[in-house]
């Protein structure tokens, strides 16, 4: 299967689990929130879909359901509401019960709800959420969103994937985690998840991804040359040839050094 996203207008779903416009300014939402409004002003069909914090929802205007999905081994269902992010870009939330009333806070709930969070991802990556449509390319920003891609791995009809990597710190998930998660038994023997014991969504993407994102050349480089700055920075060497660090760009629109009153 081909899997190369050629230059004509595509479908492209991109995951994540922060926006920069609803969501502060952090080094992933900026990464996010531009690259989306470039890819939609160069005419591609691109689509978002983050969860339904309930302080989001507060923000989103003109939210619609568009769907609903009973979650694998849980007897809850997700819903897909349906909203916009700035002028022209459609907006998915993915609503499901309890998990989203609250920000990130690093605790062991999280790999559990992000983990519910990318199986929806997957399932609208090939088109089994709802909604009738599919994207060519699934992007995931993000260990919040990473196990969409290893979900993937045995979908024939599955879309070109990347991953980008944006924090340093590296979040692990347990036993009695991925079994709430009912994640299918041949991933789970295929070792793609398992780190000592233990077990990482990161690893998965960073294994299965068409291609490798990291936000900065630089970054890149250091992660390449030390093994000690990440736990799967020997992973990413091995995967070198699919990686590429993106320089920071700037979002005009928002900023211009022609406009700055300060300059």
């Amino acid at each position: 299967m081909n899997r190369e996203l050629p230059l004509t207008p595509q479908r492209v779903l991109f995951a994540s689990s922060e926006i920069a416009s609803l969501n502060g300014f952090s080094e992933q939402a900026e990464f996010i929130t531009t690259l989306t409004s470039t890819l939609s002003a160069m005419e591609h069909d691109v689509r978002l879909i983050v969860p339904a914090y309930s302080w989001l929802l507060s923000q989103t205007d003109a939210v619609i359901q568009t769907s609903r999905i009973r979650l694998p081994g849980d007897n809850r269902e997700a819903r897909i509401l349906q909203g916009q992010a700035g002028q022209s870009i459609p907006l998915y939330l993915v609503d499901i019960p309890g998990q989203f009333d609250r920000p990130d806070n690093g605790g062991p709930e999280d790999a559990i709800r992000f983990g519910l969070f990318s199986r929806i991802v997957s399932l609208m990556a090939i088109n089994q959420a709802g909604i009738n449509w599919q994207p060519d390319l699934l992007h995931c920003s993000g260990w919040q969103t990473a196990l969409a891609i290893p979900l993937l791995g045995g979908a024939w009809s599955r879309p070109a994937t990347i991953y980008s990597m944006h924090e340093a710190k590296h979040q692990y998930c347990h036993t009695e985690q991925i079994n709430a998660l009912s994640i299918p038994v041949e991933l789970l023997k295929s070792g793609a998840l398992e780190m000592q014991g233990r077990f990482s969504f990161e690893k998965g993407a960073i294994l299965m991804a068409d291609q490798l994102i990291l936000p900065s050349p630089g970054y890149r480089q250091e992660l390449l040359n030390d093994h000690t700055l990440h736990p799967l920075a020997p992973l990413l060497k091995k995967r070198a040839d699919r990686l590429t660090g993106i320089p920071s760009g700037i979002d005009y629109q928002r900023w211009s050094p022609t406009t700055d009153v300060h300059i």
